[in-house]
């Protein structure tokens, strides 16, 4: 719904995975939320936002201690015709949150990460986010991405069927976005061969890929806690989550080294940030 009528917009999710790293449909850029944002009680304002997402240490946003933080987000969630599985992922720390779902608690939780699914009637429903901080900085992001959780070997067989020995691979790590809605771009140059995205983060990130040549990007590899999504992705783009990977932003050798036997290709480009906000992957010969 790109008019984004009364600021809401169904969210494409899908009710199922599979190993092959494509998603049904993905529109990350329809989505639309309000969010509000409160000083304890006290309403101090509101935007619309792409993603649930928010970050700042201390009073750094709107002048609103941290501590303070309350914040609500609200859209839409469409079941489709026949009602679907959502998959909600969360990334915090030393905070509350409730979601609600057509005005009913559906699952609330404090002071950790969380990973949930709830089965969505068919039609449209409306979707609430509530967030109260507790800390002196501010970390919360929510991901509706549905795409594949992967172990390392099953990611080995799928490389081993689908890599292209001429791609190039690219590895890129945080620990955290430096940006205030947990967003991270990376610019993809023109390459004549594809390329393999391996990205990590220790918080939750919104890696938006910047590809305007059009390169083939085949995989996206994404390792974190919670709350990780993806935007601007290409539709045959294969993408999975993975488990128990030794991802790492200063350190490469033991990253790289993994990374060579998860695809059996050298890694061509590896850079990372404690807190980083944009990366422009060079050209790769």
């Amino acid at each position: 719904m790109k008019n984004f009528l009364l600021f809401l917009v169904s969210i494409a999710l899908i009710g199922c995975s599979s190993l092959n790293g494509y998603k049904e449909k993905i529109h990350p850029l329809d989505q639309a939320f309000i969010a509000k944002y409160f000083n304890g009680e006290e309403f101090i304002a509101s935007e619309k936002v792409d993603r649930i997402s928010i970050h700042y240490p201390w009073s750094d946003f709107h002048n609103i201690n941290s501590r303070s933080f309350r914040a609500v987000w609200e859209g839409e969630i469409d079941g489709g015709d026949e009602g679907k599985n959502v998959t909600m992922s969360f990334y915090d720390s030393h905070a509350s949150r409730s979601v609600y779902l057509d005005g009913k608690k559906i699952t609330g939780w404090s002071n950790s990460n969380k990973h949930t699914s709830e089965f969505v009637e068919p039609g449209i429903h409306k979707l609430r986010l509530e967030f109260a901080n507790g800390w002196h900085t501010t970390n919360f992001t929510a991901s509706f991405d549905n795409y594949p959780t992967v172990e390392k070997n099953e990611l080995k067989n799928i490389f081993k069927d689908t890599v292209d020995p001429l791609a190039k691979v690219a590895y890129i790590g945080a620990y955290e976005s430096g940006d205030i809605y947990n967003r991270v771009t990376i610019s993809v140059p023109k390459l004549k061969h594809p390329i393999i995205i391996f990205l990590s983060s220790n918080n939750g990130i919104n890696w938006i890929i910047d590809n305007p040549h059009k390169t083939n990007v085949s995989h996206v590899v994404i390792r974190h806690r919670g709350g990780t999504s993806i935007t601007n992705n290409q539709e045959n783009t294969k993408t999975f989550y993975l488990n128990r990977f030794r991802g790492s932003y200063k350190n490469y050798s033991a990253t790289a080294s993994e990374i060579r036997d998860i695809t059996g290709l050298a890694v061509s480009y590896t850079y990372g940030e404690y807190s980083l906000t944009n990366v422009t992957i060079p050209e790769i010969l």
